[in-house]
């Protein structure tokens, strides 16, 4: 479900990091989530999921473009570069 939410806002080649369940579920029973994602050009886009009611699918409640220089030292970040060919 998140890959395909990724997808559809134009992300082909990314990779996900700090990603976390907050505990509440959406009506298909997955997990709520929050984290980041990163593309193949290097930009970090912020999300947390939701339950689109008019849709009654899930969809971002957040998602915008997000910048730490500390996560550029954080292993879990170094993996995500990798895996989007940025190391």
């Amino acid at each position: 479900m998140l890959d395909a939410l990724v997808r559809a806002r134009g992300l082909r080649r990314f990779a996900y990091f700090l990603v976390t369940g907050e505990g509440s579920f959406l009506p298909n029973g997955v997990e709520v989530t929050s984290g980041h994602v990163l593309d193949a050009t290097g930009q970090v886009f912020r999300f947390w999921t939701t339950r689109d009611t008019e849709r009654d699918q899930a969809n971002f409640k957040i998602w915008r473009p997000a910048a730490n220089p500390r996560w550029e030292r954080m292993g879990e970040c170094q993996r995500a570069r990798a895996a989007v060919g940025l190391a």
